[in-house]
């Protein structure tokens, strides 16, 4: 089964993530490297914070990625949000969104 990749260049998000939270996930055939549900919702929630919340598809990402997301680190979530989001959001500001 063919996996997509998207390679991107520069600082793995922007220097601000912890290359340690990187997962390891076999499947068949090898292993891949995933960033962590945190990163992919934080980043979601800046994009969408930086576009002036003109697209609705990032944040509908980072609420869909929260609901399904199993053991957050709720703590370093809250400080990626708010990097990411240049002080305008934070987790608890999220679930707002969410409801």
């Amino acid at each position: 089964m063919p996996i997509g990749v998207e390679l991107v260049s520069g600082a793995y998000f922007d220097g601000h993530a912890q290359p340690e939270r990187i997962r390891i996930v076999d499947v068949r055939g090898g292993t891949i490297l995933m960033a962590p549900t945190e990163e992919l919702i934080a980043d979601r929630l800046g994009q969408w914070e930086a576009s002036g919340r003109q697209d609705a598809a990032m944040l509908t990402q980072a609420r869909v990625l929260l609901a399904l997301a199993e053991e957050l680190d709720e703590a370093y979530l809250d400080r990626r949000i708010r990097q990411d989001t240049a002080g305008a959001f934070d987790l608890a500001g999220l679930r707002e969104l969410e409801g």
